[in-house]
C-alpha cells in the first residue's frame, strides 16, 4: 500500500500552480512534438519531391523505350504484306517444280557450249571464204575488163593501119 506523506506547508504547492506547471509542461510537449511533426513534414515534403523526380525520371525512359518500340513497329512487316509475299513465292517455287524437267544439268550444259563454240568457228570460216569468193569474182570482172579493153585496143590499131 501506499504510504502517505505528510507535506509542509513549504513544500506544499497550490493546485493552479500545479495544474499550470503542468499545463506549462504540456505545452512544451506540443511545441517539441510540433517541432518534430514540422521536421518529419519537410523530411516528407522532400522525399515527395525526390520521388516525383525519380518518377518523371523513369516515366521519360518509359515513354523513350515506348517511342523506341513505335519507331521499331513501323519497320516491321505487316501481316497482310507477309501473306502477299509468301503466297507469291509458293507459287514460285510451284512454278519451279513443275517446270524442273526443262532444266539440263550442267555437264549437257558444257557439251552444248563445245557444240555452239565450233558452229561459230564454222560459221567464221564460211564468210570468209564467201568474202574470198566475192573478191575472186571481183578480180574475174576486172581481168575481163582489161581483154575487152586491150581487145579493143588492138581492133583499133588494126582497123586504123588497115585505112579503115
Amino acid at each position: 500500500m501506499e504510504e502517505s506523506r505528510n507535506l509542509t506547508v513549504a513544500e506544499s504547492v497550490s493546485l493552479r500552480d500545479y495544474m499550470d506547471s503542468q499545463f506549462a509542461h504540456i505545452t512544451e510537449l506540443v511545441k517539441t512534438s510540433h517541432s518534430y511533426t514540422d521536421i518529419k513534414f519537410a523530411a516528407i515534403e522532400k522525399a515527395v519531391i525526390v520521388a516525383n523526380a525519380a518518377n518523371e525520371k523513369r516515366l521519360d525512359s518509359v515513354n523513350e523505350f515506348r517511342s523506341q518500340l513505335d519507331d521499331q513497329a513501323k519497320t516491321f512487316i505487316t501481316r497482310s504484306e507477309l501473306n502477299a509475299m509468301l503466297s507469291g513465292i509458293t507459287s514460285d517455287i510451284k512454278i519451279l517444280r513443275d517446270s524442273s524437267h526443262t532444266f539440263i544439268g550442267r555437264q549437257e550444259h558444257d557439251n552444248m557450249l563445245t557444240r555452239i563454240d565450233a558452229n561459230i568457228a564454222e560459221l567464221q570460216k564460211s564468210k570468209a571464204f564467201l568474202e574470198g569468193k566475192a573478191s575472186q569474182s571481183s578480180v574475174n570482172i576486172a581481168m575481163l575488163m582489161s581483154a575487152m579493153g586491150l581487145l579493143t585496143a588492138i581492133l583499133s590499131l588494126l582497123l586504123r593501119f588497115a585505112g579503115f
